[in-house]
C-alpha cells in the first residue's frame, strides 16, 4: 500500500451499491466515519493492512528531526490504537507493503528519509513475532516518495528522489529467497510521489511529480510482461496521498494542489473517469 499522510484522526470507507449481470452500475458512493484519533500527529508515515490490522510507521515528528521511529498499529475491532516494537531505522516519506513468506505475514518498509539524508535501507515487521529485523538495501537511497505494490507476493518499489535534485525511474522487485532486489523494467519516465495501486495483477500509478512539475499521467505495470502502458490521464493533477480501490473502481483522494475535496474514480474496464461524493 502506497504512503499515507496522517494527521491525528483516521478515516474508514464504506461501500455502498451493486453491479449486475446486465447493468453496469455506478461507481460506488462513499460515505466517511470518524475513528479513533492516532496517538499523536504522524505525518509522512507509510501505512499497510496486515493480518486485518493497520499499522502506520515512521513519519515526520512535528517538532523537528529526529525523524519517527513508531510503529502504531490500529485494530477495527475494538477501534483503538496500540503500539509496536520502533523500527531499526527512523524515516519519513517512506513506502511500505505486506507480503506472506516463511509461513508468516511481513510488511516491509522501504526508503524514506531520516531527517538527514535520504535512505536506501528496507527492513520488514513481522507480526506474529512482534519484531522488526533488517534486509537487504535498495540499489541506491531513493529516499523521497518512493512507491510501493505488492503483486503475486512480489514487492516492487518504483521511482523515488533523493537529496532535492534526482528523481529516479527505478524499478525493483524483492526476491524474499535470495533477500535481493532484483532490477525491472524502469518507468517511462523519472517520478515520486504518484498514488498507486494494484488491479487485476497490475501496478497503476496515477499522478505525481518530477523535473517537468506535476503529472496527470495512468502509468500501468504489468509484473507478467515486465512492461509499462499508460491510460487515460487523470483529471486533475495528483501526488503525496493514495488511491482505494473497490472492485473494478480506483478511488483518488487528496493530494491535489490546491487543496480540491473532489474524488476522483477511475472505472478499469472501460478506462474512464467520474466523480463520487467529496469528503
Amino acid at each position: 500500500m502506497k504512503r499515507s499522510c496522517f494527521t491525528t484522526w483516521v478515516t474508514a470507507l464504506a461501500i455502498v451499491g451493486l453491479c449486475t449481470a446486465t447493468t453496469r452500475a455506478a461507481p460506488p458512493d462513499l460515505a466517511w466515519t470518524r475513528l479513533a484519533d492516532l496517538p499523536g500527529d504522524q505525518h509522512s508515515a507509510a501505512a499497510s493492512i496486515a493480518n486485518g490490522k493497520l499499522y502506520t510507521v515512521g513519519g515526520v515528528n512535528p517538532s523537528g528531526p529526529p525523524e519517527y521511529d513508531v510503529t502504531r498499529i490500529y485494530n477495527p475491532l475494538t477501534n483503538s490504537w496500540s503500539s509496536g516494537p520502533s523500527m531499526p531505522t527512523r524515516r519519513y516519506s517512506t513506502d511500505s507493503g505486506v507480503i506472506q513468506g516463511g509461513g508468516r505475514t511481513e510488511l516491509y518498509v522501504v526508503g524514506g528519509y531520516d531527517g538527514y539524508s535520504g535512505l536506501s535501507t528496507a527492513e520488514r515487521y513481522i507480526p506474529s513475532l512482534n519484531t522488526w529485523e533488517s534486509v537487504a538495501s535498495l540499489s541506491e537511497p531513493r529516499g523521497h516518495e518512493i512507491m510501493t505494490a505488492v503483486v503475486g507476493n512480489n514487492l516492487y518499489a518504483i521511482g523515488g528522489f533523493n537529496n532535492g535534485t534526482t528523481y529516479y525511474a527505478t524499478n525493483e522487485m524483492y526476491d524474499r529467497t535470495a533477500n535481493a532486489w532484483v532490477p525491472k523494467a524502469p518507468l517511462p519516465f523519472t517520478l515520486q510521489a504518484g498514488l498507486t495501486t494494484v488491479w487485476d495483477g497490475k501496478i497503476y500509478i496515477f499522478g505525481g511529480n518530477n523535473t517537468g512539475g506535476y503529472s496527470d499521467k495512468t502509468l500501468v505495470y504489468d509484473p507478467s510482461t515486465n512492461s509499462w502502458a499508460t491510460e487515460t490521464d487523470i483529471p486533475q493533477h495528483r501526488m503525496y496521498t493514495d488511491a482505494a480501490t473497490f472492485g473494478e473502481y480506483s478511488y483518488l483522494i487528496g493530494g491535489v494542489p490546491g487543496g480540491s475535496p473532489v474524488i476522483d474514480v477511475y472505472d478499469h474496464v472501460y478506462h474512464t473517469w467520474s466523480t463520487a461524493s467529496n469528503y
